[in-house]
């Protein structure tokens, strides 16, 4: 019993001890300052725009169909950083939907259809192709002929697909993005823009807009299926009425953080680079 109270007294009297340090602070005086800070984040907005040639606007999405085997389409868009920092990558994303198997003859005969990855894999991609700035009011056809290889993604003997293009699939000496997607927006190394890195992604100053396109072509494979019922067919006719949906998504992404040892408007992130070149 003892025991308990001599614990039981230790308590009490501890907390006395904090109550009259407690009491003590009453005393005190003090004086509270306030310092105000303002944080305000910069936009990063870009937009795709028509191309005009001669007053018309120039075709910028596929949307085409009754396609047969060797049929080629040009698209053209501008691309305009309109936000308040500088873009690094324009990064494409190629999603495919509502992929719907035709009916036709061929595969009535053979018994098996196709599916969806096999009939992208029938689409080539033979340019995606960004201009300089001073192309951009150009018909697409015409720019083919301005065509340098210092701004070509993809040209025909990539042999890349749209198959290829949505599982980002790629051969090894195709320059990616950061993360393996395409970069619409790369940087400017050689050709009409040799070490200019200022105009490297797609900054706010200087103003730089650009131009992409992008050539398809449907395969023309002349194979014939050599046995069965199908016997001496093209083995395309197995493609016959079927129909997809392409999106081509485009995501920008920043320039890596700086140091800000002023206050006030951060110019340097309107440029390429963070303004480091």
């Amino acid at each position: 019993m003892s025991i308990k109270r001599k614990f039981a007294t230790g308590a009490i009297s501890a907390c006395l001890g904090f109550s009259l340090i407690g009491t003590g602070t009453w005393a005190a005086i003090n004086d509270v300052e306030k310092q105000t800070s303002e944080f305000a984040a910069g936009t990063l907005d870009f937009e795709i725009q028509p191309i005009k040639f001669e007053g018309h606007r120039v075709p910028h999405t596929f949307e085409v169909s009754n396609l047969k085997p060797g049929d080629s389409m040009y698209r053209a868009f501008k691309i305009d950083n309109v936000g308040s920092l500088a873009i690094k990558e324009v990064l494409l994303d190629t999603i495919a939907s509502n992929f719907t198997n035709g009916e036709n003859e061929f595969v009535e005969q053979v018994g098996s259809d196709n599916d969806l990855d096999e009939f992208l894999d029938q689409f080539q991609v033979n340019v995606l192709w960004v201009t300089s700035r001073s192309l951009i009011d150009l018909d697409p056809d015409v720019l083919q002929e301005f065509l340098d290889g210092h701004f070509s993604i993809l040209n025909p003997e990539d042999r890349v697909t749209l198959k290829d293009l949505k599982y980002n699939d790629f051969p090894s000496d195709i320059v990616t993005g950061s993360d393996g997607r395409i970069n619409i927006a790369p940087n400017n190394e050689g050709g009409l823009f040799i070490s200019r890195d200022r105009y490297d992604g797609l900054p706010v100053t200087p103003d730089d807009k650009e131009a992409v396109i992008i050539g398809i072509t449907m395969k023309n494979n002349k194979e014939r299926k050599t046995e069965g019922p199908a016997k001496d067919e093209f083995i395309q006719n197995q493609y016959m009425g079927d129909s997809v949906d392409i999106t081509f998504s485009f995501e920008a992404t920043q320039w890596e953080g700086i140091e800000v040892t002023k206050d006030g408007y951060i110019k340097d992130n309107e440029k390429a680079h963070s303004g480091n070149y």
